[in-house]
């Protein structure tokens, strides 16, 4: 497994009795998100992270079919990329919701596979969201001054932490995937994510560093992930927030990160997301962009 992960991308190998599990360095060097390598392991999970391609993960595929490895390939944060990775891995899975407003997801195996399930809703949670969803729109197009929508996101995802097995999409969620237009999800998160990393290159130094620079014709950005120390990172991230600006963290650290090792947790204390959706227009990104210059050019930030 990599070491850069979130916890539920974990919990399913325990559940199921699987273990005696290593983990492999994910770590920020030489001014990229870098992978170190070097495994024995017959199962190995491979990540192409924040919707960036890297040719580190072809050769890591590329590697274990030679050495007749199982691949795992998650393509949650890749899957609007301009990539074959998928067709190369043994068994691969993504979810949509990081992308959008659905619950479905997709699964494939090289060898093929047969399911056989029942629709079933947790009713709960989907409608925890839908009530979620609606109190943000209203704060966002200023019909409320409530936050309480976070909360409320928040408690839905906690209802999946224990019960999360066998659940299917609505309908309508998975009519959401049979018509979208993947390229100009792909082309709109481009266009931010290059917008972003182009005007803050000159706040860059000293201040942080993109951990993922390079954003190639093929890349569908899911967000510009920065390095910057903790410290800053929480007073940039609270300044934002009073801007109604809400970039995260990738990942919450918990007790499955127990075993790594204080070089591999480290990326964790200081990574923050800056959005690049497709739902935001350029407008939006420039004031994203000003806010964060605003935050290292004025006293909020001492270097």
């Amino acid at each position: 497994m990599p070491s850069y992960f979130c916890y539920s991308m974990l919990e399913p190998f325990f559940s199921n009795g699987i273990d005696q599990i290593e983990f492999y360095d994910v770590v920020y060097r030489d001014g990229k998100l870098t992978a170190d390598f070097n495994t024995d392991a017959n199962i190995v999970f491979i990540i192409d992270y924040f919707g960036v391609t890297s040719p580190e993960t072809r050769k890591m595929i590329n590697n274990c079919r030679t050495d007749n490895r199982i691949v795992i390939l998650d393509t949650t944060q890749s899957v609007f990329c301009a990539t074959d990775n998928i067709m190369r891995a043994d068994y691969s899975f993504c979810s949509y919701r990081k992308w959008l407003f659905t619950n479905a997801a997709m699964s494939y195996a090289k060898s093929g596979f047969a399911i056989d399930y029942e629709e079933k809703l947790d009713t709960l949670y989907t409608d925890l969201r839908l009530l979620a969803a609606d109190k943000k729109s209203n704060y966002i197009n200023g019909k409320s001054d409530s936050k309480d929508y976070l909360e409320l996101f928040q408690l839905a995802d906690e209802t999946l932490r224990d019960d999360y097995i066998g659940y299917t999409p609505r309908a309508h969620e998975i009519d959401i995937l049979h018509n979208i237009d993947t390229e100009s999800i792909a082309n709109a998160r481009r266009e931010n994510a290059s917008l972003i990393v182009s005007e803050l290159s000159d706040t860059v130094r000293g201040c942080f560093q993109f951990a993922l620079p390079n954003i190639s014709d093929n890349d569908a950005p899911l967000f510009v992930p920065i390095i910057i120390d903790n410290e800053t990172r929480r007073a940039l991230r609270l300044f934002l927030i009073e801007k109604r600006i809400y970039c995260p963290i990738h990942w919450d650290i918990t007790n499955y990160h127990a075993s790594l090792t204080s070089k591999q947790i480290n990326i964790y204390n200081c990574e923050l997301s800056l959005i690049c959706d497709q739902r935001y227009d350029i407008a939006s990104i420039n004031r994203e962009i000003s806010e964060i210059k605003k935050f290292f050019a004025g006293n909020f930030f001492r270097k």
